[in-house]
């Protein structure tokens, strides 16, 4: 999983995400993604910081722009 993005867009703050391969764009606070890692629950965005709060099976991860969290081989 890696953060593409994270900027506003319409007014409010949205992240890019990409899982397994797949982009997940304008992902807003309180949406939930069904990938091929598990389910990811967007907890809190962070235009200024370029953070995203995440939940992923019971743990809270925070990601900067560009930092990827699991990668397969």
């Amino acid at each position: 999983m890696k953060i593409l993005s994270v900027e506003t867009v319409g007014g409010a703050p949205a992240a890019t995400i990409k899982v397994d391969g797949t982009v997940y764009k304008d992902c807003r606070v309180g949406d939930v993604l069904s990938t091929t890692w598990g389910q990811i629950k967007i907890l809190d965005l962070s235009v200024t910081s370029r953070v995203v709060t995440l939940l992923h099976e019971g743990e809270v991860l925070w990601l900067e722009a560009g930092q990827v969290v699991h990668e397969w081989p």
